[in-house]
């Protein structure tokens, strides 16, 4: 005959074994098959889902989506790769080693890397710092390999001096050049108007 102890450890491993088998059973039920790849068509690369669509119409004012003209896929990629590299390369603070540069280089072409490179700010002991938010865009030329987007900003300049933290707030148009290097567009120009 079994001890008591004997008897509560072989009755606490069987519980133990059979909540295992039921969570395994569990798990491995619930887990489905992944869907096989399938081939991506042309149409699908220019296809643009409902919320983009909805963000783009409350960023122009408009309060259906059904109200919106058509937009053109290209031009939109346009407009919101303009406003990445705008507001990533003019936000900066002379404390951040220039990764602001370093964001941009994947969305330019070699001779905007170049030119970047003359861009490099030196670090500073009083912090000075630039806030960039664009706040609209529009193309306002586009062939098959060139484009030219314009770009509206809000800029907030803060300076560190013996009084303080000072905020200035500006706004600025820019123009952003783009070209098309192999199948990417790649940002090629940036000016202040």
């Amino acid at each position: 005959m079994l001890t008591l102890r004997q008897r509560i450890l072989i009755i606490t491993g069987v519980v133990a074994a059979v909540i295992i088998i039921i969570v395994l059973i569990a798990f491995l039920s619930g887990r489905s098959e992944a869907p096989e790849d399938e081939p991506v068509d042309d149409q699908s690369q220019n296809y643009i889902d409902n919320s983009v669509l909805e963000k783009e119409a409350s960023r122009k004012g408009i309060n259906s989506v059904d109200d919106l003209p058509p937009i053109d896929a290209e031009e939109l990629y346009l407009e919101q790769l303009s406003r990445i590299f705008v507001e990533r390369f003019s936000s900066f603070s002379n404390q951040n080693n220039n990764s602001h540069l370093e964001d941009v280089y994947p969305m330019v072409t070699a001779s905007m890397a170049s030119w970047l490179e003359s861009q490099k700010i030196n670090n500073g002991q009083n912090y000075e710092g630039i806030t960039t938010e664009v706040f609209s865009s529009k193309v306002e030329s586009k062939t098959e390999m060139e484009a030219e987007v314009l770009v509206f900003v809000r800029q907030l300049i803060s300076k560190q001096n013996g009084e303080g933290l000072k905020t200035e707030s500006t706004q600025k148009q820019g123009r952003v050049e783009l070209i098309k290097v192999g199948q990417e567009w790649k940002i090629n120009g940036f000016w202040w108007e």
